[in-house]
């Protein structure tokens, strides 16, 4: 279910690295790693320049070069709050808790009315596993911005790691209201009403998210659960036939097994379901 935590992201591109969002739109990370390079010489000497730098090195996956950019933004306007928001990600990255706290606080500090630095800082305590300071956090983001989608996915995903079916779900469902065309967060909330058994409701919204995916592993996974569960076993059968071919690397299909087995240990009584389990060698 993790997967509808999203990774933080620039939405507003500088319009001189739109080259280096061509080419890694088309995933040639080579030639958008050159063009990043001789950009960087070319950028203006600006902390909100040398921000979106930063942005461009994570995209790339290159923690060092974007924490760099960012640390340079931060010489160059010591109170520009989103240099040291970046900063704070791609510390994370480098797996530098301790100094990846220290810049979290000190954007939510410089600039307290911001929602998504205290999202984001939330969520370094979520993955840091320190749920309590991490729903403090995302519930004083609320306060600042009530429908941000990513606190309710985060304050659902706490709620589950605490047994709390019915609060995670409300979360959830107010994540999606929120960011109602999202397919990876329609899929999460699906898996929840599984668990919770609401199978309509779960079958309603992986239908919604494969309506604005059509490609999504996890979903097609689930909508052939839903064929099995459904009584149509052929379909089902042929749905994840496919779906494994597409299943690049297997990695979305453990994790549905994964998904299966913990839905069987909540429903015993699913006989099909257990049939399931055993065909697909859940673990």
């Amino acid at each position: 279910m993790s997967d509808a935590i999203q990774s933080p992201m620039l939405t507003d591109w500088p319009s001189w690295l739109q080259p280096v969002l061509d080419r890694v739109r088309v995933r040639d990370m080579r030639n958008a790693t050159r063009q990043l390079k001789k950009l960087q010489k070319e950028a203006p000497n600006t902390a909100e320049a040398q921000t979106a730098l930063g942005w461009a090195w994570l995209l790339l996956e290159n923690a060092k070069a974007a924490r760099r950019a960012f640390q340079r933004a931060a010489t160059l306007d010591e109170h520009y709050a989103a240099a040291y928001h970046g900063w704070g990600h791609a510390t994370q990255q480098l797996g530098n808790e301790e100094e990846a706290r220290e810049q979290f606080k000190r954007a939510v500090t410089l600039a307290p009315d911001e929602a998504v630095f205290w999202v984001d800082w939330g969520a370094f305590y979520f993955s840091s596993h320190d749920l309590l300071n991490a729903e403090k956090t995302l519930r004083h983001a609320l306060t600042l911005d009530a429908n941000n989608p990513q606190a309710h996915v985060l304050l659902g995903y706490i709620n589950y790691l605490h047994d709390a079916f019915p609060e995670a779900l409300a979360e959830m469902r107010r994540a999606a209201l929120a960011d109602p065309e999202n397919s990876t967060l329609l899929n999460s909330l699906a898996y929840l009403e599984l668990l919770d058994g609401q199978v309509d409701a779960a079958r309603s919204h992986l239908d919604q998210a494969l309506r604005y995916k059509p490609q999504f592993i996890r979903a097609r996974y689930g909508r052939a659960l839903l064929h099995w569960l459904d009584g149509e076993q052929q379909a089902a059968i042929d749905l994840y036939a496919m779906t494994r071919h597409d299943d690049v690397g297997g990695n979305d299909f453990a994790e549905h097994t994964a998904d299966l087995a913990e839905l069987l240990e909540n429903h015993p009584d699913w006989e099909r379901l257990a049939d399931l389990c055993q065909r697909l060698q859940c673990r």
